[in-house]
């Protein structure tokens, strides 16, 4: 075989390889009826869907909230519960690898700031921050919560 063929053959592989590394794949977008599994984990359409740009509780999470020792991640997650009661969920994968979810066209990820049982990651919108501070100033879930010692589980997760 002639060497510049090769040569010229090679070159287009390699071309191709970079192209293909380098063009961004279409974001997986999954709907169907949630199963929630926790404050920000979901079954949908068979496939797990992990809530982008947000912390939030475990079931196991023990806190104290209006003066009654409770499990704070069994709240969490039946916020999570409320918000998909009834409703498909549409989730579009994000490059993290999670997703953002909405269920009615609400933004699940800021429903559960907006009720204080998540607080946002360092990558969440500015939006999710804005709805924070107004959870925070209401006390609403988590931020009403404390842990053992008396310190606000929801100032604690957004340590994190």
């Amino acid at each position: 075989m002639n060497k510049h063929l090769i040569s010229g053959f090679m070159l287009v592989v390699v071309l191709t390889l970079i192209t293909t590394a380098s063009t961004p794949r279409a974001a997986e977008t999954i709907s169907g009826i949630p199963r929630v599994l926790n404050s920000t984990t979901m079954m949908v359409d068979n496939k797990t869907v992990r809530l982008d740009y947000i912390y939030s509780l475990k079931p196991g999470s023990k806190c104290v909230w209006k003066n009654r020792p409770l499990d704070c991640g069994v709240l969490a997650t039946a916020g999570l519960k409320d918000l998909v009661a009834g409703a498909k969920a549409i989730c579009r994968q994000n490059t993290s690898g999670k997703y953002t979810c909405t269920a009615g066209g609400y933004d699940l990820a800021y429903g559960l700031i907006h009720a204080g049982w998540a607080v946002p990651n360092s990558t969440a919108p500015a939006r999710y921050f804005n709805k924070q501070e107004r959870s925070k100033k209401r006390q609403l879930g988590l931020w009403s919560a404390t842990n053992p010692d008396g310190k606000t589980i929801a100032a604690l997760i957004s340590e994190h």
